[in-house]
């Protein structure tokens, strides 16, 4: 067990704080930027436009590897996308709609044909009370607040 006075013991802790400007982490080989830019400038010098890629395994092995956006829902939100709201079945996918002037069509049908399935979109609020109020100052500066009645 190592005992030290106060005035020791500062000595030795701050003896592990830096000098100003001076750096505390020092980066060699690979790290070191010199090195970092040398890699960047024979990477992009060396860099072709097409990189060449392997082909995608699209093979039904490779296929059933890959997890599907419905499978990685699941897993992450904890919900079913793909299940019935009406039925225990499950829902399938028949296409992707994406031109925004079908889409628009599609949710301008359904909402003249469902009315419940979108609700209307909300207003500003309206105030709790009508009554008015008026602040008046009298002549030492302190302001009264006084309520009116609502016009009828």
């Amino acid at each position: 067990m190592l005992i030290l006075d106060p005035l020791d013991f500062l000595a030795r802790a701050t003896s592990h704080i830096p000098q100003p400007r001076q750096h505390q982490l020092r980066y060699y080989g690979a790290y070191a930027p010199r090195a970092r830019s040398a890699r960047r400038k024979r990477l992009t010098a060396d860099s072709d436009p097409a990189p060449n890629r392997p082909p995608r395994d699209d093979s039904p092995a490779a296929r059933a590897r890959r997890l599907s956006w419905a499978k990685l829902l699941r897993r992450v939100l904890e919900v079913e996308p793909l299940a019935c709201p009406t039925c225990p079945g499950k829902l399938r996918i028949l296409s992707f709609i994406t031109d925004q002037a079908v889409v628009d069509h599609i949710i301008a049908h359904l909402r003249r044909t469902r009315p419940g399935l979108f609700p209307p979109a909300r207003g500003s609020p309206t105030p709790a009370t009508t009554e008015t109020t008026i602040c008046r100052a009298d002549a030492d500066g302190f302001i009264y607040a006084q309520d009116l009645p609502p016009d009828e």
